[in-house]
């Protein structure tokens, strides 16, 4: 497992996860400031890559010049930041046909219905958008569904989840009522109703879930259930419906090679479900060659061996980072450690850090801390920083930065266990099914 070097690196674009490496649930993370000043001071090209299904760049932007978020005194520019959101957004534009029928469930402030429709205004304005359905309503639609797959060999209607894993009540688009203000029973079962007639199901992220904190419970991390957890829960209703449902549409010799081979819940993935956001089965499409062309146009050369995807998961950020071809860099900072790669054998990240601060080289680390200092900015991680700089022994950098990311993370047990049961989970499925298919797992 190899330690970045920053002194050494020939890295020249960067991409960055947010959540969990630019900042946590109490503020901007140790190194975020510095970071983001020396990407603006060296002209490196760089684009932050956030997996939220309920925020676009705006309100990335926004969160950006918010205490205890704010990066820098000046707003971070919308061409460097993109959103799972927007992704997905430009996903529905291409495959949902004119006249198609959304049921959507949606967190945030609701911006994303105006967000879409102006993504494709004339397409999007011959759609039938929904965030609640009746009891008839419901069944009618999974009949439709049914119907115009038989007759089109694709889908007609979608199940689209616009979430971080929370769910906002707001007014249905056409019939004015209020929607789920959270998710109950009634989303799960008319949702099953579509998802089982042959609708395709569209969401932005597979994060597990979301850190939390409580100052009730210092140094404690709450997992609160992510995008992830919900669109598993759709997953497992497709199958094995949406697999019989396709192999009703091949021929018999393609049914009968299909038999032999044997068919698992993945097999019918890229005609009934789609994902948009890092690690996504649609994702390196939809999220990472867009994040690279947003290198490009800062003035990148596109050599891919360097740019470096920076994250703190395995299974959305690495993934997303090897689906393109690009080196990619685990932080210790969030949800995931050094010590959990095993549990993520194809997710292999090429190098580790304790966050984005031992990203940054270290000559500029300390001119930006010790200006922190004497400017009187109150800057604990510029104070720890100097501080440990005049202990330091000779060749303790790897050392120094991995104890003070242990310091830092506070990821208790269960965040852990969450994510080991899921790895294992996901390695167990990668093993099961080797040799069935040539590509990875979502």
């Amino acid at each position: 497992m190899t330690d970045y070097c920053a002194a050494t690196s020939k890295i020249t674009g960067f991409l960055i996860d947010l959540d969990g490496t630019m900042y946590s649930p109490s503020g901007l993370l140790p190194g975020a400031r510095a970071f983001y000043a020396w990407l603006n001071e060296s002209g490196h090209p760089f684009a932050f890559l956030s997996n939220t299904g309920a925020k676009g760049s705006m309100q990335v932007q926004q969160k950006f010049m918010t205490p205890p978020f704010e990066l820098c005194s000046l707003a971070v520019q919308l061409r460097h930041i993109f959103t799972a959101a927007e992704a997905q957004m430009q996903l529905l534009s291409d495959i949902v046909p004119e006249g198609g029928r959304l049921y959507v469930m949606a967190g945030g402030d609701g911006s994303w219905i105006n967000a879409l429709r102006m993504t494709a205004p004339l397409l999007v304005d011959s759609w039938e958008i929904r965030t609640h359905l009746t009891e008839p309503e419901a069944k009618e639609w999974a009949k439709h569904a049914q119907e115009y797959r038989a007759v089109h060999g694709r889908a007609g209607v979608f199940v689209v989840h616009f979430t971080d894993g929370t769910v906002s009540k707001m007014v249905d688009p056409r019939t004015g009522q209020s929607s789920y203000a959270d998710w109950n029973y009634s989303v799960f079962r008319k949702s099953t109703y579509l998802l089982t007639h042959g609708a395709m199901f569209v969401y932005t992220a597979d994060d597990a879930y979301n850190p939390s904190v409580d100052p009730d419970f210092p140094g404690m991390m709450f997992a609160l259930p992510g995008p992830g957890m919900f669109a598993a829960a759709m997953r497992k209703v497709m199958y094995p419906a949406a697999s019989l449902q396709e192999a009703s549409s091949r021929s018999a010799q393609e049914s009968a090679a299909a038999s032999c081979d044997g068919v698992d819940e993945l097999s019918a993935e890229g005609e009934f479900i789609a994902c948009a956001g890092k690690g996504g089965n649609r994702g390196g499409q939809y999220m990472m060659q867009h994040a690279l062309s947003m290198l490009r146009q800062q003035g990148h050369d596109g050599r891919l061996d360097q740019v470096l995807m920076i994250g703190d998961r395995f299974d959305t950020d690495i993934r997303g980072g090897r689906s393109v071809g690009i080196e990619t860099c685990l932080v210790e900072s969030g949800c995931h450690s050094r010590e959990m790669q095993r549990f993520f054998p194809t997710d292999r990240a090429t190098y580790f850090a304790s966050g984005v601060e031992q990203i940054v080289p270290p000559e500029f680390l300390r001119k930006f801390y010790q200006a922190e200092v004497d400017n009187g900015v109150h800057d604990e991680a510029a104070q720890e920083y100097l501080l440990s700089m005049n202990h330091k022994q000779p060749g303790s950098d790897a050392g120094m930065a991995r104890k003070r990311s242990d310091v830092t993370r506070k990821i208790t047990s269960i965040s852990l266990v969450n994510d080991v049961v899921h790895a294992m989970n996901g390695a167990a499925q990668v093993t099961s099914n080797e040799g069935q298919r040539a590509s990875p797992p979502r």
